[in-house]
This record gives structure tokens, C-alpha cells and sequence, in this order.
């Protein structure tokens, strides 16, 4: 089967798919977000694949594709249209991520007792090139944690940026994580619980941290009030992200750091302190907040 069209958006099922394969889907999607707790993000990801995939397969067949159809794919039929879908210059990781949907949409099916397909289990993942990011030492974030102040004149904002850095090293958050902390949350112990999507997880917090908080929220010209961000830029609002990124390389300029240090450097050091200390893998997971090991096990290998 030769597969070469290109799908933006969502599907149409009433012309592409017949009713019982439209409430599959329905139902898929709804098992989604429910039973896996996957995000919206995710939930529309998967929605896109699928739909260029169905729709494919429905307008080369000339009609809505039936539940029925389904068992009958060969792995030739799904290997084809992620092929397809490279050649049309598709990135790897969106391909691979093809296959994922795929594999995960007729695994439900296949619980649900609605549609079998062996096939789906022998559908290769294109390889994907990982980027080295490269390990930061302990020595190198603390020396960013103290340089990073010596970048602003205005005190107050020297002394956000050094909680900041210091919150994301000593607790191995990401830069969204931090940045989403309201004022009520500020750390004043050895320990910090975030809540995500209705999963929570204890992180530990540096000593340092609390009093370097409590200097930058002592000299900060805002008000803080339950409710308010944590980390403010100078008009008052939630720090944008892209101003922690600016800072990160200008320390790139002032300091030996490798040349493609990011803020996800420091998580990936505080993965590494863990590790060096005899921290276990599960212990890490737990800690950085990653549903799979592999995941951990990259920030450890540094990719």
C-alpha cells in the first residue's frame, strides 16, 4: 500500500470513518485522558496521527474505514505510512511518535476486545538522533548559581536569579516548574512538594535555598500575596522563561561552561549529584518526576 498524503488537524469521522470505528476512537481518547491521565498536549498529538493515518487508509479504500477493516492490516499497511511520512520530510521524532499512537491505539482496541492486529507489535521505530547535552558538574552549577547574580545591577533581580538557579540544581526541577511556583509554595525547609495533574512528589531543597529565597523576597519592590508567582520580572509578572534561557548563556560567556549548556544542565546535574552519592534509579525517577526509566537514564547519560 502506497500511502502519500499529508494530514493537518483533526478528521472528519463522519466521511472517513464508519460509526462503530468513531466511537472506538471516541472511546480511546476518552481512556486517554481518564484511565492514563495523558495531557491535552499529548491527547491532541496522538488525535493528529491517528487521523492521518485513518483518513489514508479511508480515502485509498474509497470509503469510511469499519472497525472490521482493522485485523485485516498487515505490517506492510502501517509501515508504509510512516515510510511515507519520512519521505515527505517528516522529523524522526514525530514519526516515532506515530508508531507510538498506533501501537497504543490498537493495544486498546485489542483490551477492549473490539479489534485485534499483530502486525502493530512488529512496527519498527525510525531511529532518532539524540543530541549530547552535556553534564554540568557540581563545581560548575554552583559557580553559575553564585555568577549569575554578578549579571544584574538591580539587586533584587541578582538575587532572584541566584534562588532561581539554585532551586532548579539543589531540587532537579524543570524551568516550567519553577516558574509556575506561587508565592505560597516558596521553600522554607529541606523538602518541596509539587503537585502535577493530580501526582505529587517530595523533592529535596539545598539549605542554601530558603535563605536565598527569603533575601530576593526581602528586597523585591512587589507585594506578594497568596496566589501571586514566585519568580517576578520587572513589570510585576510571572518570569517568562525565556529570560532565565538569556541568562544561562550569558554564563556561557563569563564562565567555562560547555557551549550548549541549558537550563535543563542543572537538572541533569542534580540527576548526576544523586547518582554519584549511591542514589538508586528508582530513587531518581522518583525525584526528577519521569514516568519511565528510560527517560531517567538519559538525563544520567547525558542525552
Amino acid at each position: 500500500m502506497q500511502f502519500a498524503v499529508s494530514v493537518k488537524g483533526k478528521f472528519n469521522s463522519n466521511r472517513c470513518l464508519a460509526q462503530d470505528l468513531a466511537a472506538s476512537v471516541t472511546a480511546w481518547q476518552t481512556w486517554l485522558t481518564g484511565t492514563q491521565g495523558a495531557s491535552p498536549h499529548t491527547v491532541s498529538a496522538y488525535q493528529r496521527d491517528l487521523a492521518g493515518f485513518l483518513t489514508a487508509l479511508s480515502e485509498r479504500r474509497g470509503r469510511p474505514v469499519r472497525l472490521a477493516d482493522l485485523p485485516g492490516l498487515t505490517l506492510a499497511d502501517f509501515q508504509d505510512y510512516c515510510d511515507a511520512r519520512l519521505i515527505e520530510g517528516h522529523a524522526p521524532s514525530s514519526v516515532a511518535r506515530l508508531t507510538s499512537t498506533l501501537r497504543n491505539f490498537f493495544r486498546f482496541l485489542a483490551a477492549e476486545g473490539l479489534a485485534g492486529n499483530p502486525g502493530i507489535e512488529q512496527l519498527t521505530t525510525p531511529q532518532i538522533p539524540r543530541p549530547n547535552h552535556p553534564h554540568l558538574s557540581a563545581s560548575e552549577a554552583q559557580r553559575a548559581v553564585k555568577t549569575v547574580a554578578e549579571l544584574s545591577d538591580a539587586p533584587w533581580i541578582a538575587q532572584r536569579d541566584a534562588a532561581l538557579l539554585a532551586l532548579m540544581y539543589g531540587s532537579g526541577l524543570r524551568l516550567g516548574e519553577v516558574l509556575a511556583l506561587n508565592r505560597e509554595q516558596t521553600p522554607t525547609g529541606a523538602t518541596l512538594t509539587l503537585v502535577s495533574r493530580g501526582r505529587s512528589r517530595t523533592v529535596p531543597v539545598l539549605p542554601v535555598v530558603p535563605e536565598l529565597l527569603g533575601s530576593y523576597l526581602d528586597s523585591c519592590p512587589y507585594a506578594f500575596r497568596r496566589g501571586q508567582p514566585l519568580f517576578i520580572g520587572v513589570r510585576g509578572k510571572r518570569l517568562n522563561p525565556g529570560v532565565v534561557q538569556r541568562q544561562i548563556r550569558r554564563l556561557r560567556q563569563v564562565l567555562p561552561l560547555p557551549a550548549d549548556t541549558t537550563p535543563r544542565a542543572l537538572r541533569q546535574a542534580f540527576a548526576n549529584r544523586l547518582k554519584e552519592a549511591g542514589s538508586s534509579l528508582e530513587i531518581i525517577q522518583q525525584l526528577m518526576g519521569h514516568a519511565h526509566r528510560a527517560t531517567t537514564r538519559r538525563h544520567l547519560d547525558g542525552s
